[in-house]
């Protein structure tokens, strides 16, 4: 009875209309999820199974639907699983306790989601026109070939023991360890 009532206070439906948890979970505000859940364009589980069959397929592998209690889960509790996991970086063990299932089952829900999400995603263009670009680079003067900038970010390492691996993580510009 503890996980049948725990797994039913844990699901979109409950959080949906908390801003504040939904955001914490996702980062995504509620109308965003819905711009997001809109866009995806999910009816049923057969169109995030398709979706990767049709991908799988085309690299010449057998697809093998999952089974047991996804079932018990709506769609975008499957997606609030996934998008939960990516911004938080909870474990699946986490997961299943907290949604009432496996922690088989969330990992087949991640993938399956993970992979969806790859491919409707992957139709977004992430570079802007050539005439945008050129309109908000700076001075062409200064920099004629500049194209883009790329802003980089340093994450500061422990200094390990090793001298070969100290070498490899040192950084000129910070003096220090770090990762880029």
């Amino acid at each position: 009875m503890e996980v049948c009532l725990r797994s039913q206070l844990f699901r979109f439906q409950n959080i949906k209309e908390d801003s504040a948890q939904l955001e914490f979970l996702t980062s995504l505000s509620r109308e965003n999820w819905d711009c997001l859940w809109n866009f995806l364009g999910v009816q049923s589980n057969a169109d995030v199974i398709s979706a990767k069959a049709a991908d799988t397929e085309q690299a010449g592998r057998k697809v093998v639907q999952g089974s047991g209690r996804e079932g018990s889960l709506s769609l975008q509790d499957e997606l609030l699983i996934t998008l939960t996991r990516l911004r938080l970086g909870r474990l699946n063990k986490e997961l299943a306790y907290l949604f009432g299932i496996s922690d088989g089952t969330v990992s087949r829900i991640f993938n399956k989601w993970i992979n969806f999400l790859y491919l409707r995603i992957d139709m977004i263009p992430i570079w802007p026109e050539w005439d945008d670009v050129a309109a908000s680079m700076p001075s062409k003067r200064t920099y004629p070939d500049t194209f883009v900038i790329v802003d980089a970010t340093e994450l500061f390492c422990e200094i390990l023991s090793s001298l070969s691996l100290q070498s490899q993580l040192y950084s000129k510009s910070s003096t220090k360890g770090t990762q880029r």
